[in-house]
């Protein structure tokens, strides 16, 4: 082929992706309570943010022992998960005297939970677009309740990522391999052939490569939060701006997702 350049068949069929963090951001603090005030005043209850935070750190102090993880090997126990957090939205709006129809309030607290309060980085859905266009398999897997598929649907994940995988619905919390390994199986993918993407390395990275996977670390750096993680905008150091490090082989770390296109192109050869 003289000069000419051949690209190698590339490694992976499939990329996964945590959710908090490394998808998403919050809007509003954890537990929302302006966003619960004026769900709940549109609803004609007159509820302060302040009345709503101390009503529910009372009803999650309650309900402490139901909200402990589920146990490895217990998935047909996530309806309950998401019983058990509804029940806390009951007790949270009672203590805050919320009368009348109830389970109309709770289901005002689980729309905010559910997207109100969560936001896309910036550079999400040109990079997950970019790879689904490739051809790649995409896929959520996450420490999460059973609303998981749910928040992905409204955030506009779903329709890149086929394979949603919360913790509740699994059964399995990261680090455990399996949480990793009912994704696989869910994409029909082997586990050398997917890589895993998030922020922490002892869920993410940990997780996936005993689950057989090769995994990246994500770490957004300071300047990107404080300037609301707008990718167009350079570092203040332009030191800063360096290529992915290797932590050890196969654990690249980047900056941000848009780093992860590069990560992922096929290797080249003279040819």
């Amino acid at each position: 082929m003289g000069q000419a350049e051949a690209v190698m068949h590339r490694r992976y069929e499939a990329v996964f992706f945590d959710m908090g963090s490394t998808l998403v951001r919050p809007v509003q603090p954890v537990p929302p309570v302006e966003a619960w005030a004026l769900a709940l005043a549109r609803l004609g209850h007159a509820v302060t943010p302040a009345m709503l935070a101390a009503a529910h750190e009372r009803a999650v102090q309650e309900m402490a022992p139901a909200l402990q993880p589920l146990p490895p090997g217990r998935p047909e126990e996530a309806d309950a998960h998401f019983a058990v957090w509804s029940d806390v939205y009951r007790r949270t709006l009672q203590g805050t005297g919320v009368t009348g129809d109830l389970e109309r309030a709770v289901a005002a607290l689980w729309e905010v939970w559910l997207a109100g309060i969560w936001e896309l980085y910036p550079e999400v859905p040109e990079v997950l677009q970019a790879l689904a266009a490739q051809g790649y398999r995409l896929g959520i897997i996450s420490n999460w309740t059973s609303t998981l598929a749910e928040t992905c649907r409204r955030l506009g994940l779903a329709r890149y990522c086929t394979v949603i995988v919360s913790s509740a619905s699994a059964g399995y919390a990261k680090p455990h391999p399996r949480i990793f390994e009912i994704a696989l199986d869910r994409a029909g993918v082997d586990p050398e052939r997917a890589i895993h993407v998030g922020d922490r390395y002892e869920t993410d990275v940990i997780g996936a490569r005993a689950a057989g996977m090769d995994a990246v670390l994500l770490k957004r750096v300071p300047w990107q939060e404080q300037c609301g993680n707008d990718l167009s905008r350079p570092a203040p150091d332009p030191a800063s701006a360096e290529r992915p490090q290797l932590l050890e082989p196969y654990h690249p770390t980047i900056r941000s997702l848009t780093e992860l296109l590069d990560l992922l192109k096929p290797a080249r050869r003279a040819g």
